[in-house]
């Protein structure tokens, strides 16, 4: 039997340390990141066409009748929307007190 000249029990004293020094060194590794949101560059539009359409039309609707009897009474003072546009906007139509009763009974019903 031969007899090794190094202590068996240092060795693997010597060993234990390496490792610990091995996992010093595992522990000095930089840090990971952890996952986080990044948001994109695109930015979400929000439009409102499809909504904003059905409400113009409802209003258009709402107003339809009330258009036709102030444009039926200011053709028989004799003017026309198209003039009316072409006016100033401090321009001001005279009415006739008819014209004012015929609309106040229009609206009312």
């Amino acid at each position: 039997m031969k007899i090794n000249p190094s202590n068996p029990g240092v060795d693997l004293l010597k060993n234990l340390g390496n490792t610990n020094q091995q996992n010093k060194g595992a522990e000095k590794k930089p840090e990971t990141k952890k996952d986080e949101y990044v948001p994109g560059d695109k930015e979400k539009v929000t439009t409102y066409e499809k909504d904003i359409a059905r409400l113009r039309e409802k209003s258009e609707e709402a107003y339809k009748s009330l258009r036709i009897i102030v444009t039926q009474l200011l053709e028989r003072q004799g003017y026309t929307v198209e003039k009316l546009e072409n006016k100033a906007p401090d321009y001001q139509v005279e009415v006739d007190e008819t014209a004012r009763k015929e609309a106040a009974e229009l609206i009312a019903d």
